[in-house]
């Protein structure tokens, strides 16, 4: 069986208040979303080995230790990593918003290391627009 995790943002107050965000509404969907999602999979039998909500979730979560990060328990620590959250597409990476800034507000892919465990296998981002289909190799 897997080990899932998952992580999701749905209040977004403190990054409207302390990094300028904009146009960031609170969300309804991460919730129900993530908390189905590793619901239907622990019935199913894998392990849920990281949840992070809200506060708990960071950017950093996906930068090796060296790099400042802490991949080695949560991203890096999965067979498999959901996070849901405010996205968007600029300058060839995608970038999603926190609502704490453990390192920073909005992480960017170009930044994202995972250590060396190499033991994710898949990252899934449900976020708006993290993704441009038309540019698939900036990837």
């Amino acid at each position: 069986m897997a080990k899932i995790g998952l992580e999701y943002v749905d209040s977004f107050a403190n990054a409207r208040a302390n990094a300028g965000v904009t146009g960031a509404d609170d969300l309804d969907c991460p919730y129900y979303i993530g908390e189905w999602f590793i619901g239907y999979l622990e019935d199913a039998g894998h392990e849920i080995a990281v949840t992070k909500r809200n506060s708990t979730a960071g950017e950093r979560h996906l930068h090796e230790a060296d790099l400042g990060g802490k991949d080695a328990t949560a991203a890096d620590a999965v067979d498999l990593y959901l996070i849901s959250t405010h996205g968007n597409y600029d300058e060839k990476a995608c970038q999603l918003l926190y609502d704490t800034e453990k390192a920073k507000f909005i992480g960017t892919s170009k930044d994202w290391r995972l250590g060396n465990g190499c033991n994710l296998e898949w990252l899934m981002i449900f976020g708006c627009h993290t993704v441009d289909k038309d540019h698939l190799l900036d990837h």
